[in-house]
């Protein structure tokens, strides 16, 4: 209401009461001025940040205790390290569009240890029932060894063993997830979504196990999942050695990477089950130790499952079978060796001749085929200011338990040294000392020290110098 507008109906009102009756209407009237002056003036309260600490240091001892004291909009924000006890598992937003994510948005930095075991009740990283939104987001934190058992009641107990999500739709973002189980004939390694329109972006799923189906994720009760620029790493269970859809639910997999994933039973890489949808876009799914590439069991009729500009290849159950059959060479689609870097270490970046590389024969396309571009093979030289050290250096597994794998790429011969070092910054032990050709090169650590003595569970920081440049990326040892 504006001021002239304001004061004419004052004006009008006052004009035809007095004595009493005109004092009440004043006495109204203020109560109204009062409360549009303060419509007007009031200011929201502005979002707060709830800064969490492995240590129990911070604004609040755990996250939980920091979601709690969250209001919406509000961020929980986790120092680097390794989350563990209670508290740091089992976290529930409780319905508040919130954000919990890494400080530095690196979730090889920042991990959440469920500590998950057998005939316990269920250790894992969030549980998502009360109605969340897609503003309720987790960002750049890896969530380690869930487990949920099958043995204890209700199905809850043995659904998703690192994330549970019942009618909630949050978002997942630059986050992994390492090692989370679900025993048995449970369903869900890492992710389980009932009734839920979730979203995962760049994320990885390695090394879970989904019991009965869906060694990553189970999709059930006409969820919508979208995963995007997604890893799906020596996942496994009985069906679905990835994702298995079931109950009219639709996943919708883009710029993917599956590898190495294995079924019991039936398919290797993703299962579809009674009336459900995946769509595949720009996707590899490759490898699969055990099972199809992809396999559908329709209860009644047939369903369409669109793929394009796909690479499906070298699955031990098969390839383009059943269900995706008719779309084997169409749209795009084509069966090669998808030519990773070294996927047995677990680098699936593409060699520089891969079918999925953009422009190649089989991908028309500017864009890659899967999770990520081309990083070795042959190499241009280099340009003026063009840096020596590619940002793919990369240490996997991590976090890792025995030893880890790290590679990186040389454009050109050099000087290259390559040491750990601990969150002290002193010296652990020396990986490479000397001039390497270029090309793609690889290295194992083992977790000893320089002397050959085991180094204790914590933060570790690889440091690699090439020429005159340096590159440092942190890793975390788990025993």
């Amino acid at each position: 209401m504006s001021g002239k507008m304001l004061n004419a109906t004052i004006s009008a009102v006052l004009s035809a009461a007095d004595g009493l009756l005109a004092s009440r209407v004043r006495l109204l009237l203020l109560v109204i001025i009062a409360f549009a002056a303060f419509s007007v003036f009031a200011v929201p309260a502005q979002a707060r940040t709830w800064y969490v600490k492995p240590d129990g240091t911070g604004h609040a001892p755990t996250i939980q205790a920091g979601v709690d004291s969250a209001a919406g909009g509000d961020v929980v924000l986790l120092a680097d390290g390794v989350f563990r006890g209670p508290g740091n598992r089992n976290i529930d937003f409780n319905g508040k569009n919130i954000t919990v994510r890494s400080n530095n948005d690196i979730p090889g930095n920042c991990i959440i240890d469920c500590e998950g075991a057998p005939n316990i009740a269920p250790r894992r990283g969030f549980y998502f029932h009360l109605g969340e939104s897609s503003q309720s987001v987790v960002k750049g934190i890896t969530i380690a060894n869930g487990y949920a058992w099958n043995g204890s009641s209700p199905a809850i107990n043995h659904q998703g063993g690192a994330v549970h999500i019942t009618s909630s739709d949050p978002k997942f973002e630059n986050c992994r997830f390492i090692n989370n189980v679900v025993q048995s004939n449970g369903s869900g390694g890492a992710v389980w979504c009932g009734d839920s329109y979730s979203s995962f972006k760049r994320c990885e799923f390695s090394g879970n196990s989904g019991g009965g189906g869906g060694g990553a994720a189970f999709l059930k009760y006409q969820s919508i999942v979208r995963f995007e620029e997604c890893v799906f790493y020596q996942n496994s269970a009985n069906n679905g050695g990835a994702i298995f859809t079931a109950d009219i639910s639709r996943s919708d997999v883009t710029d993917c990477t599956f590898y190495g994933n294995s079924a019991g039973s039936h398919g290797g890489g993703i299962y579809v089950y009674a009336s459900s949808v995946v769509r595949i876009t720009r996707s590899i799914i490759a490898y699969s130790t055990a099972g199809e590439g992809v396999y559908c069991n329709f209860t009644s009729g047939s369903y369409d499952i669109p793929v394009r500009n796909s690479d499906i290849f070298g699955n031990a159950g098969g390839d383009w079978l059943g269900c995706i059959a008719d779309e084997a060479g169409m749209y795009g689609n084509f069966s090669q060796d998808p030519m990773f870097c070294d996927a047995a270490s677990g680098n699936l970046y593409l060699h520089s001749d891969s079918p999925c590389a953009p422009g190649s024969p089989f991908n028309p396309l500017s864009v890659p085929i899967g999770a990520f571009p081309t990083a070795c093979g042959t190499v241009a030289s280099l340009k003026d200011g063009q840096p020596l050290l590619s940002s793919a250096v990369i240490a996997r597994p991590n976090p890792f338990n025995r030893s880890t794998t790290i590679s990186f790429t040389l454009p050109e011969r050099a000087n290259t040294r390559l040491s750990i070092y601990n969150i002290e910054g002193k010296l652990v032990t020396t990986l490479i000392n000397g001039i390497l050709n270029d090309g793609y090169i690889q290295t194992t650590w083992d977790g000893n020290d320089s002397h050959g003595n085991p180094v204790s569970s914590g933060v570790y920081f690889y440091r690699l110098k090439a020429g005159s440049e340096v590159l440092t990326k942190k890793m975390v040892l788990l025993k």
